[in-house]
């Protein structure tokens, strides 16, 4: 964030010196910050046009949310809970040194069930390591992931049974930061994207896949390539299939990528109502605009130069 605002002040200097500037970007209150003149462009056309001073309240009905859902807190989920109402999710140690990335130095943290737990790093911190680790993409040198439940069951897997089908069986869903190669497959359908995590029959993935479309209001045949669809969309949909499996967990990375802000606010009502009904949800970012002000994290670790503080 300070160096997206630094390239900003940069752009104002040069405005001021006579340059005219076109910025685009996905950040809603980037462009009522900086702007002189602010520009919607929605399904392809010119939605919306005004002169600044504009609030974020003024543009969100152009990006399908009302004044209302762009005013209003999301919703505060309780910061205190025990084993005795949900699943609880503890990382300790783990530790990992890949090539040409930071490495993570004994990070340690835990979430709850029936809370959202954020964790943030800046770029460089080593947030996206570990998302390959929790996720079972890199094998930690060290350290333990344990899931436990309020009937006494606990599952703990060492640094070698970290792997993503050991993961899953465990209960942990994910929503990978990279949706077109890692949350899916561009050359593969919509029905078989989110039939990817279940064994379904063909009519029954087609049924589904059919469900989810009209749920989501996404115009667009089960059949169609997931290639064609934008990334919002994309993640709606990554979204809701891990969701149907109800995982004990589930660890979302940076989720809030590229959504315009109605999406954004969908989103975190699903995860609020996935927390309430007694999921642990975790958020991996490098986005302080996801985490600062928001009612929605009980608890936010931070991560940096591979260590949590």
């Amino acid at each position: 964030p300070d160096e997206r605002d630094r390239f900003m002040e940069t752009l104002a200097r040069k405005r001021a010196e006579g340059l005219g500037v076109i910025v685009i970007t996905h950040k809603l209150m980037e462009a009522v910050r900086w702007a002189n003149r602010v520009t919607v462009l929605k399904r392809g056309k010119i939605a919306f046009t005004a002169t600044a001073p504009l609030t974020e309240a003024e543009l969100a009905p152009f990006f399908g949310a009302s004044r209302a859902t762009a005013n209003a807190a999301m919703p505060t989920i309780p910061s205190e809970t025990d084993d005795a109402n949900g699943f609880s999710f503890r990382v300790e140690g783990i530790a990992v040194d890949p090539a040409n990335r930071p490495a993570l130095k004994g990070v340690s943290f835990f979430a709850q069930g029936g809370q959202i737990t954020g964790v943030f790093g800046h770029p460089g911190s080593g947030i996206d390591v570990l998302e390959d680790a929790l996720c079972g993409m890199i094998a930690p040198s060290a350290g333990t992931i344990s899931l436990a439940r309020g009937d006494g069951e606990r599952v703990t897997l060492d640094a070698a049974s970290i792997a993503p089908n050991r993961l899953r069986e465990a209960g942990i869903g994910f929503v990978p930061a990279n949706r077109t190669f890692r949350g899916s497959n561009p050359a593969l359908s919509i029905r078989d994207v989110l039939a990817s995590c279940a064994r379904l029959s063909r009519p029954s993935a087609t049924a589904n896949a059919e469900r989810v479309l009209r749920a989501e209001r996404i115009e667009a045949a089960p059949t169609r390539r997931a290639s064609t669809l934008s990334g919002g969309q994309l993640q709606r949909l990554i979204l809701d299939r891990e969701l149907e499996n109800n995982p004990r967990v589930l660890v979302l990375s940076n989720p809030e990528w590229g959504l315009d802000i109605a999406s954004v606010y969908r989103f975190r009502e699903r995860i609020a109502e996935a927390a309430n009904a007694g999921m642990a949800i975790i958020v991996l970012t490098d986005s302080a605009d996801a985490i600062s002000g928001s009612s929605l994290y009980s608890r936010v670790w931070r991560l940096e130069e591979g260590k949590i503080s």
